[in-house]
């Protein structure tokens, strides 16, 4: 009875000292989506972290869950077409017969090898898993947004760090020591039953910690600008190298892998300080930024954001590319910000930082890679099937690409009122320039909306207005011709054009515009639809009468140009609730936020098969007999 009690008062004082708070973790059974056709495509190129699993290896990466041999081909992919809840996966461990995987939107998530299950962690709240680590009796869980807990395979338990606002990036543990770094908190260290801090004013040279790993006896840490060893005192400063972003002991040497694309050689003999940085010869492609460093099957595993690098013999045998996408069509990055197809049948991909991928759909392969110091961060695509052009609207200017991707390019420096293109909309030239058609050199102008004004391109240069000439705001985002009449959405009302004069402008105050913020505007016969950032999509009719629809979707948040007509159906991009579906004939409305990368729906085209939707987590193609009722 009296080791009874004694074991039962140790079990409180545990408790107590962890936190008082209680630990709510609901799990939940994920299901697979019935996908009826539909293809998810997600960057699997971009690995986080690897682990053994019942005797395979596995990847988390920006696009799920990526199963390979010992060859590196890939056996299986897990996305939210198979119950994930998110693509987008940080961490794993392999703990009790279970692969466990941190994810930065759904909190944690266990793989027994049939199904997956997610712990919602509910109090404290915490969706952004960082870090993993696994010992025989528990597995510590680092979160960005919620500290640190621990499970036993049973039951969760929550420390209560003396920081409410420490994010944890990375978690080492020498039972009964746990080291925990943050991303601006400094080092946090458990020892005797309580919470040790250290900060730039121990030390530290710099309150970000990036990694801890445990090399000759010695706990090792590095942050963005230093290495440096803990001891019970406080921190001994080891070396200035900058930028690690993981540690790991591989045979006799440690190494450290930098978001700069070396993996640098620590010397551990006893006769050379740690302040001696040898460089090795690995280092990796270009653009190619370390994510985790791994010790496993006699091997030094390097995952990347442009794939997975292995060397049995680290300084003697250059890294080997461990190639688990070359099967496989790879998107260029996740964050996708415009989609067009053109009539060639191309699907044309543009990325919020990565240029332009053009594609061919149905196989689905990377036909031609556009990317430069004009193409690269992209707003939106046009397809003029008239001239055989695409208009690309960038933050450099306005790019004109031919049937056989040859470029032409306008910028301030040819007139262009602004190089932050949002919009570009080809229309007949005489809708603008009301003149006889003798007098026109072309018959075609090219609309431009930016972020200062408006800008019309026709007879080989360029006309702006502003809201010194009647526009409602500088600030543009999209534009639409309905008829004759050209309409303008901005930060501040829909603006309404007649040639080159503004001649009425749709504000809440005026009108029953659901919201000023005009982000999107699509034509579907001669009604405007017009997308709101902040108050969802309203209906501007041909009899001239306004309508909202906020009562059936809600006052949802409109992308910029998230919207789509195809047929009889408006598509609506939305920044928090996925895509909302309108049957124009019917005027019914329907919700698709499953088989999706994320709900921030960003782009939207289509072809005679199937619909496109992009997010900043990938792409998802849904057939559209999948969408009928």
């Amino acid at each position: 009875m009296l080791v009874r009690a004694v074991n039962l008062a140790i079990s409180h004082q545990r408790q107590r000292l962890m936190g008082e708070r209680t630990v709510r973790v609901e799990p939940v059974a994920l299901v697979p989506m019935r996908a009826d056709g539909v293809a998810y495509f997600g960057l699997t190129e971009d690995v986080r972290d690897m682990d053994w699993f019942a005797g395979r290896q596995y990847a988390a990466t920006a696009g799920g869950l990526v199963v390979l041999n010992d060859a590196g081909q890939v056996i299986a992919r897990y996305t939210i077409l198979d119950g994930l809840p998110s693509h987008d996966l940080t961490a794993l461990a392999t703990f009790k017969e279970q692969l466990y995987i941190g994810t930065a939107h759904s909190g944690l998530i266990s793989y027994d090898g049939r199904a997956f299950t997610q712990y919602r962690f509910v109090q404290p709240r915490a969706q952004h898993v960082t870090s993993l680590l696994a010992e025989e009796q528990r597995l510590l869980v680092g979160t960005f947004d919620g500290g640190l807990f621990e499970y036993d395979g049973h039951q969760f338990r929550h420390y209560t760090m003396p920081s409410a606002s420490a994010q944890v990036t990375c978690v080492f543990s020498r039972y009964p020591e746990i080291y925990v770094g943050t991303f601006a908190q400094g080092l946090f260290v458990w020892r005797d039953g309580q919470w040790t801090r250290l900060t730039k004013k121990d030390g530290l040279p710099s309150d970000r910690i990036t990694s801890i790993v445990e090399h000759d006896g010695k706990i090792l840490a590095s942050s963005d600008t230093g290495l440096v060893q803990v001891v019970a005192a406080g921190i001994v400063p080891l070396t200035p190298i900058s930028n690690i972003a993981a540690m790991v002991r591989f045979g006799e040497h440690l190494f450290a892998g930098l978001v700069t694309g070396q993996i640098m050689r620590l010397p551990t003999s006893a006769q050379r300080s740690l302040s001696q940085v040898e460089l090795t010869a690995l280092t990796l492609p270009q653009n190619a930024a370390c994510s985790a460093l791994i010790e496993g099957a006699g091997r030094l595993w390097v995952c990347t954001t442009r794939g997975i690098y292995v060397t049995a013999r680290p300084g003697v045998e250059p890294l080997e590319r461990f190639d688990h996408t070359s099967t496989t069509f790879q998107l260029s990055a996740a964050h996708i910000s415009a989609l067009a197809m053109d009539w060639r049948g191309r699907l044309w991909i543009g990325y919020f930082d990565r240029g332009i991928d053009v594609v061919a759909p149905d196989e689905p392969r990377r036909l031609a890679h556009l990317e430069d110091l004009s193409i690269r961060e992209i707003n939106h695509i046009y397809p003029d099937e008239l001239t055989r052009r695409m208009f690309i609207g960038t933050s450099r200017g306005v790019v004109m690409i031919d049937d056989m991707l040859k470029q032409q390019i306008y910028t301030e420096a040819d007139g262009l009122i602004s190089n932050a293109v949002a919009h570009v909309l080809p229309i007949p030239a005489n809708m603008v320039f009301p003149l006889p058609d003798h007098q026109l050199v072309s018959e075609q102008a090219i609309v431009v909306a930016t972020g200062r004004g408006l800008s019309i391109y026709a007879d080989n240069r360029f006309r702006s207005l502003n809201a010194f000439h009647g526009l409602a705001s500088n600030h543009l985002y999209t534009s639409a011709r309905v008829g004759d009449k050209l309409f303008v959405g901005s930060l501040n009302g829909l603006n309404e054009l007649e040639g080159l004069r503004v001649v009425r402008t749709f504000h809440t105050s005026n009108s029953k515009l659901s919201h000023n913020w005009v982000s999107a505007l699509a034509v579907a016969g001669h009604t405007l639809y017009i997308g709101t950032y902040g108050g969802g999509v309203d209906a501007l009719l041909p009899s001239g009468e306004m309508i909202g629809y906020a009562s059936l979707i809600g006052r949802c948040s409109v992308n910029p140009n998230a919207m789509h007509v195809s047929g009889n159906r408006l598509y609506v991009g939305t920044l928090e609730h996925g895509l909302w579906i309108l049957d124009i004939a019917n005027n019914t409305w329907s919700r698709v936020n499953r088989g999706l990368g994320s709900l921030n729906v960003t782009a939207i085209t289509s072809d005679a098969q199937a619909i496109y939707v992009a997010t900043d987590y990938g792409l998802t193609r849904i057939p559209m007999a999948a969408l009928t009722p």
